[in-house]
């Protein structure tokens, strides 16, 4: 294999297959990227056997080949290369490559390429096509609400809906729920699939604003292909819970506000309260104005009042801080409508304008 390409495409290429490399590999291979080389083009492909992402660029290629060369290396030595190209071959009798960029060569030992995993291969049930920009989006606004506790290993992911109606994302942990959908795409193909959070955190990374996304979904697995890159991922098994059961129908206390405004006083607030599950502070709402208080023995105390819009009756709830903060900050609007539900219910939230998505929150006890 003998092959030269731009330094500032195969350092992006590198970082884009970073993310499936795991940091601690069960085999030696895992721990670097597949190279594959033939008529000018290149493709780099990382494999933690959860998840593969594979992406295409262009090159000049002399002699077609393949090697697996261990990723974190590699990316630091394109990344510290002083010429804009870079040549790459490698070496006849030996398990290494050449790098060369100017008057700089480096050797590369490279790992067992039969030790590489094949990407996985699966039936392709049905097919959906969709912005980017939409998709990235309702990613973003769901991804706070996935569980990060094993017990209920479904819950580590998003539902990923597609209907008659439209595309839905769905995502829970117990305390919070955050649903988001679009009528952008419709179709008679029905097909769900819970895809996990590590997948989630990739996608948001690696999606751009621009061209289409394309979603391939199988009995296991799930691509995602996009520009010139491609994301494999194995599905979530179990049963996602009915989210309408936990909706309530009706509330007692409703409150438009400020976002920023809110959001700001819960971040003060925040500065009091400990860290954690335990770091809850209470909220009055009367008189038009929301009252954000919160104290703790080791950090001191916070009290602050903020102007709402009320309908309702007068309420005292308790919210654990960073997770209100999250539900704030995923409504990416600048005014939010609060349905409460008294005081040990859960409160809805939704952006004003937004009629494609809510979050909800549940209390915790007021002490």
């Amino acid at each position: 294999m003998i092959i030269g390409v731009e330094k500032e495409l195969f350092l992006q290429m590198l970082q884009i297959v970073s993310h499936s490399v795991p940091l601690k590999p069960i085999i030696s291979s895992l721990a670097g990227v597949l190279l594959q080389a033939d008529e000018n083009r290149i493709q780099l492909t990382s494999n933690n056997l959860e998840l593969s992402i594979t992406v295409a660029g262009k090159a000049t290629v002399s002699e077609p080949g393949e090697a697996v060369i261990p990723a974190k290396i590699l990316t630091e030595a394109v990344r510290r290369s002083p010429n804009e190209t870079i040549s790459i071959k490698q070496l006849s009798g030996r398990s290494a490559i050449s790098l060369q960029s100017g008057s700089v060569q480096m050797e590369i030992l490279t790992l067992p390429t039969e030790e590489f995993p094949e990407l996985p291969v699966f039936s392709l049930q049905q097919s959906y096509t969709l912005p980017q920009a939409l998709f990235k989006d309702m990613l973003r606004q769901v991804s706070f609400a996935i569980s990060t506790e094993e017990l209920r290993p479904v819950l580590t992911g998003a539902l990923l809906s597609f209907s008659e109606e439209n595309i839905k994302l769905t995502a829970l942990d117990g305390f919070k729920l955050a649903c988001r959908w679009s009528s952008y795409l419709k179709t008679d193909k029905p097909a769900n699939a819970v895809v996990p959070a590590k997948a989630i955190r990739d996608l948001l990374k690696l999606l751009g604003d621009d061209d289409q996304l394309q979603i391939g979904i199988g009995d296991n697995y799930a691509s995602f292909e996009f520009a010139d890159a491609r994301l494999v991922t194995r599905l979530l098994e179990g049963k996602f819970p009915d989210i309408q059961q936990f909706i309530p129908q009706q509330y007692q206390t409703q409150i438009v506000v400020g976002s920023d405004e809110l959001w700001q006083a819960m971040e003060r607030a925040a500065l009091v309260c400990k860290a954690g599950a335990a770091g809850s502070a209470k909220f009055n709402i009367s008189n038009g104005k929301i009252a954000v208080s919160a104290q703790s023995m080791e950090l001191g105390r916070h009290y602050e009042e903020i102007p709402v819009q009320l309908a309702g009756d007068d309420l005292e709830i308790m919210y654990n801080i960073r997770s209100f903060i999250e539900v704030l900050r995923s409504a990416q609007a600048p005014e939010v409508v609060i349905n409460f539900h008294g005081t040990y219910g859960p409160c809805i939230c939704r952006p004003v304008g937004q009629e494609d998505y809510f979050s909800l929150l549940m209390p915790v006890r007021l002490t």
